[in-house]
């Protein structure tokens, strides 16, 4: 399995003297202390919903169904920086954790992700070759976001050719999914309910995560001329960063240094953000950031326009 790590398809002097800044600056050392403690909360949280959606406490059903979306994107995100190298220093330690947080936990195939969202980072906003943007649904199909993905990962490990890797995932996914719906032999209808709701949350959530990133940014087609620092650039857009906006984007709110170091830690993209937006504006090169407001006014003017793509 290839992991997402995003290297640079076109080298450049300006991004090679930028990556030069921050590997001096140590902000591409590894960080699993931090991830230690912060998978740790993740992990809580969706234990507490799981709980309380077991305790046959019906008025508590809709807290743990919001407990449990709220869980679940968390660790989907630990996972995703995994995905990226970004939490250990061994790939396969990396992998290993990826499988964990998808597979095994959420029961989303961890392959499959990884496959499609390294061909995100490769070529984002590309209207031919990034599969994100294929995925420009409307607010109706958010509810359903969480399901497609594991519709699209069985299809995607079935299909793939078969080996150990493939027999792992399977048998990975087949517990994961196993775990989710075994509860409801003994709490019904009940648990069924709760879980469907908060796979609904869920996807909602994740979308409230993913769409200020780069909906309504320049797109282009795959013969555009340009260096990795500029399509990664030109195609992010930040949201201004606090504590509570930190943590529920997981950092993916620091999207431009995401894109421009995937392999990056998240504790570290604020240093990161001191040094980038400096050296856009020393090039003349936009760096967009919003508030989240403005963000989520602008994504909502987009929306009717989703899957209408204009090329820059």
């Amino acid at each position: 399995m290839a992991i997402a790590s995003g290297s640079p398809t076109t080298a450049s002097a300006p991004y090679a003297a930028l990556r030069a800044r921050v590997v001096e600056a140590g902000l591409l050392q590894r960080a699993p202390r931090y991830y230690a403690w912060r998978g740790g909360v993740s992990f809580l949280v969706l234990i507490l919903g799981v709980a309380l959606a077991l305790s046959r406490f019906s008025v508590g059903l809709p807290l743990a169904a919001a407990l449990i979306a709220l869980g679940s994107v968390q660790v989907a995100l630990v996972g995703h920086d995994a995905g990226h190298l970004a939490v250990f220093t061994s790939r396969r330690a990396n992998a290993h954790l990826g499988r964990l947080c998808w597979s095994l936990v959420l029961g989303i195939s961890f392959w499959y992700w990884n496959d499609r969202h390294t061909r995100h980072h490769a070529r984002p906003n590309d209207v031919a070759r990034d599969p994100d943007v294929q995925w420009d649904y409307g607010p109706a199909f958010l509810p359903l976001l969480a399901f497609t993905f594991r519709i699209e990962g069985w299809r995607f490990v079935l299909r793939h050719p078969r080996g150990p890797q493939r027999r792992a995932e399977l048998l990975l996914l087949g517990i994961g999914t196993t775990a989710w719906l075994l509860p409801a032999v003994v709490h019904g209808w009940s648990w069924l309910i709760t879980v469907f709701a908060a796979q609904a949350l869920a996807g909602m959530y994740l979308a409230l995560v993913v769409a200020p990133n780069h909906i309504g940014m320049p797109m282009w087609r795959s013969n555009t001329s340009l260096t990795f620092l500029e399509q990664q650039v030109l195609s992010s857009r930040n949201v201004v960063p606090s504590p509570l906006c930190n943590f529920f984007f997981g950092g993916l709110n620091y999207q431009i240094e995401h894109h421009l170091f995937p392999m990056m830690p998240r504790n570290h993209f604020a240093a990161a953000r001191a040094l980038v937006r400096p050296f856009c504006a020393e090039r003349g090169l936009p760096y967009t950031e919003l508030g989240v407001s403005a963000v989520f006014r602008l994504v909502w003017q987009q929306a009717p326009r989703l899957g209408q793509h204009e090329w820059s």
